[in-house]
């Protein structure tokens, strides 16, 4: 049996079979949630989550990301103590620029591993999230950061959450005149002000970052960071992974605790794929569950998929319907796959231009004869 799967079939297929392959189970979860599973630990931007109120009275909300509610889900397992390898394939909901009307709809799959905080785990993530990459383009390229980095900083320099978060995006903007100005105004020590400037200035070759961290006053002494980064490069150049150091790195998901990273192809501007360590979020929900993760945003590379997709098979114009137009069509299906019958009507330009890109050859059923027309 003939099976076609155009390219955004087979790159689904493909992921769900490689996440299958490292043990993982695909796992479902509900669209709404309970509000206060994202209000608890503010990790989330409230601004971003679409709230609904029950006939009940309780407010939920259209779930923003798949991660909160999949580690809730295991965090109420009172039985077991496994390890959770899980992979989904769904959508999640967010509110672009607080403006009400402009929801985003954003397909994704990714992939969850909960109950275990180990080297070798942070590594088969990012290699799985290397071969997801290397799937839209061999070329890719992945930036790594650590989020108790700046995590440390805030706990030494006690600012607002308003001041926190005017930081971290203008780290994650590369402001760096305006990171500047703004702490000199908060009359933040200097030495930290410069800590807080290297954060948007480090980033390229994972050992030359890393030495430039050790030489700092501040960074240096975070020493369990730097060697946990040590370590994550030892096993980056051992399976082959291709990563830079890169600490403007942070992310508005506020429940990352540990490793961080991004994901990026050529062809699209923007990371496609991202991720990291969330030791924390769980006991939110009554349960510690180390975990990491990734996922990969299937909207934007499905739309590069689309647009790269070459036309294949063949449509067939007739005027009526006759035995030798079905033994005909069935014998050119079993030579090329896909075969669409399509009455015979007159074709605006707009038609014609979507069926030339869907389908690489036209036919004209007439007079018991298929006669063969090129697209003009």
């Amino acid at each position: 049996m003939n099976i076609n799967l155009n390219k955004k079939e087979k790159f689904i297929y493909e992921l769900r079979n490689l996440f299958e392959s490292y043990g993982y189970t695909k796992l479902t979860v509900n669209f709404l949630e309970n509000y206060e599973s994202y209000s608890i630990g503010d990790f989330i931007e409230d601004k971003s989550i679409l709230k609904l109120i029950h006939p009940n009275g309780k407010l939920y909300a259209l779930r923003p990301d798949m991660t909160t509610p999949i580690a809730k889900r295991f965090a109420n397992d009172k039985i077991s103590n496994l390890t959770h390898k899980v992979y989904y394939s769904d959508t999640v909901f967010r509110i672009k620029n607080d403006i009400s009307d402009n929801l985003l709809e954003i397909n994704q799959m990714g992939v969850e591993v909960l109950g275990i905080k180990d080297s070798l785990t942070d590594i088969e993530i990012l290699n799985l999230a290397k071969e997801t990459l290397s799937k839209v383009d061999k070329k890719y390229h992945i930036d790594i950061s650590h989020a108790g980095i700046l995590e440390k900083l805030f706990d030494v320099v006690k600012l607002t959450k308003v001041n926190k978060e005017y930081i971290i995006n203008s780290i994650e903007n590369r402001a760096k005149s305006d990171l500047e100005q703004f702490l000199k105004k908060l009359e933040i020590r200097d030495n930290y002000i410069d800590s807080f400037i290297k954060l948007i200035e480090l980033n390229g070759n994972f050992e030359k970052v890393l030495k430039e961290i050790k030489n700092d006053g501040i960074l240096g002494t975070f020493v369990e960071i730097i060697e946990e980064l040590e370590e994550l490069n030892k096993y980056l150049n051992m399976y082959n992974i291709k990563a830079d150091l890169d600490l403007s790195l942070v992310s508005n998901l506020k429940y990352y605790s540990g490793i961080i990273f991004k994901g990026y192809v050529p062809q699209i501007s923007k990371s496609i794929l991202s991720g990291g360590r969330y030791d924390k979020l769980s006991k939110n929900f009554g349960k510690n569950l180390p975990a990491i993760g990734f996922a990969v945003n299937l909207t934007d590379i499905l739309v590069e998929l689309n647009d790269n997709e070459k036309p294949q098979g063949a449509i067939i114009f007739y005027e009526e319907i006759s035995k030798n137009l079905i033994k005909i069509s069935e014998e050119l299906r079993e030579k090329i796959g896909i075969v669409k019958l399509e009455k015979n009507t007159e074709l605006n330009e707009e038609d014609y231009l979507k069926l030339k890109k869907e389908y690489k050859d036209l036919y004209i059923f007439e007079d018991e004869q298929l006669e063969e027309k090129l697209w003009k």
